[in-house]
């Protein structure tokens, strides 16, 4: 690629998306979007990166938390079906979830929990503007060639650290 070009970057949107601030956001940051109705509630996917988001807002939360007591909340079962669903589907997949507040602090330490053990990513985010950060950064990491150059970078990295006939050790001494 040339200097000066710009580097055009393709979503695929869902509808249920249409009217959010995310939406505009990303149109913004000079992504093309395609809205679908096919894709997942509330999702964005990058093809070329292969990486999926489903957004979580408050409202999604604060909609499906059934208190057991004061201290324990769960979490909807519909949602988490949803949430399992769209893991299942996609092989990268980030759950975007809007933290403003103990409440949602507890509830995205539950969602933590819950996928801990699977391919779902939990990403916390204060607003629209750091998810639309989020998964442009995500996004460009996981394009094959970024990728690829970060891997290189990494093990370039881990390359120098271990010299033949040296082990890394601790140093009890200070």
């Amino acid at each position: 690629m040339m200097e000066g070009e710009v580097q055009h970057v393709t979503a695929i949107v869902s509808s249920s998306l249409q009217d959010q601030a995310v939406l505009h956001r990303l149109k913004e940051n000079g992504v093309r979007v395609r809205l679908s109705s096919s894709v997942s509630r509330k999702a964005v996917i990058f093809p070329v990166s292969g990486v999926a988001f489903r957004l979580v807002s408050e409202r999604d939360l604060s909609a499906q938390p059934v208190p057991v007591d004061e201290d324990v909340l769960s979490i909807g079962e519909d949602l988490i079906s949803e949430l399992k669903s769209f893991a299942s589907v996609h092989r990268h997949a980030f759950l975007l979830v809007l933290v403003s507040g103990m409440f949602n602090l507890r509830m995205y330490h539950k969602l933590n929990l819950i996928f801990l053990q699977s391919n779902l990513n939990l990403i916390p985010v204060a607003n629209g503007e750091a998810a639309v950060k989020s998964l442009l950064t995500v996004a460009k990491v996981c394009k094959q060639p970024q990728a690829d150059l970060v891997r290189q970078h990494l093990m370039d990295f881990l390359m120098q650290m271990e010299t033949p006939g040296e082990t890394l050790t601790m140093d009890n001494s200070l």
